[in-house]
């Protein structure tokens, strides 16, 4: 696993506490006030095409779709891929890119000659560079989705041409300045934890976080095979060149971290978006203010 010659094989379960918890978020109780919400509503009411609520696996109080649009499905998708991503990472092993050397490359230890086994590490590169750009890419457009599906749950005085989580927070701000959601997302977006994560999915888009040179490996002749020196690290912050590695910021502890908070501000965003609702007569959109 990726720095695993520092520390043993940890279960991902250790911050997925599921094999895919980003299903389980509202209780059975919840479950059935939206569904009985969503049949008590019209289609021309909210200007919604698809109105089912598809819950599952209530006997566990879980719920896979959550609102009265195809975007929650989206939503799910994307926290699914990103959380794909996450593992993936963490179970990359630099072992796993060993190739076996041509016949004439041999190393000799004592009276025995065997051939020493090479390294691959450009495609090692790559392949932790294909989940960094996943998760980080599906990580944040999770909330961006969730924006759109701000926008059908609340009334706007004005629809923007393109919609991220920055722009349905202002519009929330704006038209339902008391709403429950609103200050949940002003609160949580402007905590340092989503200032410094977003820079890394704008990085993504255009170049790469890990370098060759940012992986420091050697070969253990015992155990006949490749490991890793020093764990890998991403920068303070990507934006910024050179990169600089003050914060000690960990790949296996950083996407795991992020991936955690993303889940909770989802997890809430449709418990305050449930309660803004019920507080405004069950009707949808919620009036703007």
């Amino acid at each position: 696993m990726l720095g695993q010659s520092e520390h043993p094989r940890r279960d991902t379960n250790d911050f997925l506490d599921r094999p895919c918890f980003a299903v389980r978020y509202f209780s059975a109780e919840e479950c059935l006030q939206i569904r009985e919400l969503s049949a008590s509503l019209s289609t021309t009411e909210a200007g919604i095409t698809d109105k089912t609520i598809q819950a599952h696996d209530i006997r566990h109080s879980t719920i896979r779709w959550m609102t009265p649009s195809t975007s929650c499905q989206w939503i799910y998708q994307k926290l699914w891929s990103a959380e794909y991503n996450c593992r993936q990472l963490l179970d990359l092993d630099i072992s796993q890119f060993q190739v076996s050397p041509p016949s004439t490359d041999t190393q000799s230890y004592g009276s025995t000659i065997i051939p020493a086994p090479m390294l691959d590490i450009t495609s090692y590169c790559c392949h932790i560079n294909l989940y960094l750009d996943g998760f980080f890419m599906n990580a944040l457009s999770v909330l961006d989705t969730l924006a759109h599906e701000i926008y059908i749950l609340y009334e706007s005085r004005r629809m923007p041409s393109r919609i991220y989580i920055s722009t349905a927070k202002q519009m929330l701000r704006n038209d339902h300045s008391s709403s429950a959601l609103g200050i949940l997302l002003d609160n949580e977006l402007n905590k340092p934890w989503f200032i410094e994560f977003e820079p890394f999915r704008h990085c993504t888009t255009h170049e790469s976080l890990i370098r060759h040179n940012d992986i420091v490996y050697s070969f253990d002749p015992v155990l006949d095979r490749y490991k890793l020196s020093r764990r890998i690290k991403l920068p303070d912050n990507p934006q910024i060149k050179p990169f600089a590695y003050d914060r000690n910021r960990l790949v296996t502890e950083y996407l795991p971290s992020i991936f955690r908070r993303i889940h909770r501000l989802i997890t809430e965003a449709y418990r305050k978006a449930l309660r803004d609702i019920q507080a405004n007569g069950n009707l949808l959109p919620v009036p703007a203010t």
